[in-house]
């Protein structure tokens, strides 16, 4: 899981400096950005083989593979990637710009560029991913979360702009391991021949999640702060230390349970 989630960070960072060069020749050309799909989807239909037709015993095997089984653990990931993206990287998307704007930080290539920072380090990250979940273990989910947050902290409240790009790398530090980790988590506690439609759940729940998120957040930092992007931030923080504890109970009491329930079976 790590290793795709490098790989979708590469596609963010390259969104980011792309979305950073356009901004320079007016606020609407960054949205042509977004014209990178066609080349891609014109490659998957060229490069893509076509599936090859299944004998008749593959089909029913295939049949009895995709009755789709659930489990709690795929739905508490999936409210745990929308709640982050919500409070985290929507607003990290949409309010950096206008941060740095309300520190006396610079324009929006400097935002653009922390975007970046964040996409980078996640990079990074995704590939040593391996070795990090090794190290931490189920504590690996609070932990990159408790990162996230001290990302979003030192971005809202900061006073220089090494400050705010400090903070663009926890950021990123803690999304590139809490996503492979949810993912990862989701694929595991799905029955079998569900795990595709586990991981689909999470990435549209944090997906919608994320479009949601300017929607949402704007008017509650008006109604319980004073509404600014720096108000965002920290109430990102607040929301993704709370997450970050109720993480640590769920992640240790899954795994505990999952840890008798193999003993009793040896």
């Amino acid at each position: 899981m790590g290793k795709q989630s490098a790989f979708i960070n590469m596609g963010g960072m390259l969104i980011a400096f792309l979305g950073a060069l356009l901004i320079g020749t007016g606020w609407r050309n960054v949205f042509f950005v977004f014209l990178y799909a066609i080349p891609v989807l014109l490659i998957c239909l060229v490069c893509i083989p076509k599936d090859k037709t299944a004998v008749e015993g593959d089909v029913q095997q295939a049949t009895e593979k995709s009755k789709v089984t659930l489990t709690g653990e795929v739905y508490v990931m999936c409210g745990m990637a929308m709640v982050i993206a919500l409070t985290t990287l929507g607003v990290i998307n949409t309010n950096s710009a206008i941060l740095i704007a309300e520190r006396g930080l610079g324009g929006p290539a400097i935002a653009n560029f922390g975007t970046s920072v964040m996409t980078a380090t996640g990079i990074v990250v995704g590939l040593l991913y391996r070795y990090i979940y090794k190290t931490c273990r189920h504590y690996t989910l609070p932990l990159a979360f408790i990162i996230f947050a001290c990302g979003m902290v030192l971005m809202g409240n900061a006073t220089s702009i090494p400050v705010f790009y400090l903070g663009s790398i926890a950021a990123g530090i803690g999304l590139a391991s809490s996503m492979p980790t949810g993912l990862s988590r989701c694929a595991q506690a799905s029955g079998p021949g569900s795990a595709t439609f586990a991981i689909s759940m999470f990435l549209s729940a944090y997906m919608v999640a994320a479009f949601l998120s300017p929607m949402i957040m704007n008017p509650v930092s008006h109604l319980i702060a004073n509404g600014t992007a720096q108000s965002r931030y920290n109430i990102g923080f607040v929301t993704v230390v709370a997450l970050s504890l109720l993480a640590l109970f769920h992640v240790r009491r899954v795994d505990a349970k999952k840890q008798a329930d193999h003993t009793a079976l040896q």
